[in-house]
């Protein structure tokens, strides 16, 4: 169902209006809430329905009703959104990063979970040092390889 709020002149005094579209008629009446979630926000708008003083149907079957509406209240949240759908964009815009230490003896380090992407390695031991290193990546499993460790060294991992 959408709903348009809008305002008429009507005897002379200008009025709240609502105009609901839908495949059925809306039959409100009394104390009205309605609450819509959108990616971005959500929006409650509420009202008292005065009088319901339209109705009509148009030849693809779409039904139109118009009310008369007293004490509009819209209350717009745009700090709850979807969760989920944003956490996708940012992990989406924004490189994956990860790092681990490795000791001394070391011949391998594995990383869980890693997403897909474009990998990049970087292995620096204590002293600044790049070091020779393999990678085998197995799903969302990557495991770097190198000689055993005589510092302590960071693996770190982005993908972008």
């Amino acid at each position: 169902m959408e709903y348009v709020f809008g305002s008429r002149e009507h005897g002379g005094v200008i009025n709240e209006v609502l105009k609901t579209i839908g495949t059925e008629h809306s039959n409100l009446s009394g104390q009205v809430i309605i609450k819509r979630e959108y990616v971005d926000s959500h929006i409650t708008d509420s009202f008292i329905v005065m009088e319901h003083y339209a109705s009509k149907e148009d030849p693809s079957g779409q039904c139109y009703d118009w009310y008369t509406i007293n004490n509009h209240y819209r209350y717009e949240d745009k700090y709850t959104p979807n969760i989920t759908k944003i956490e996708d964009q940012i992990e989406n815009i924004t490189p994956y990063m990860a790092y681990q230490k490795a000791y001394i003896g070391d011949t391998e380090v594995i990383f869980q979970n890693v997403p897909k992407g474009n990998l990049s390695v970087y292995v620096e031991d204590s002293e600044g040092n790049y070091l020779d290193y393999k990678v085998v990546r197995e799903g969302g499993v990557l495991t770097v390889t190198f000689e055993p460790l005589e510092n302590v060294t960071t693996i770190t991992i982005t993908i972008s």
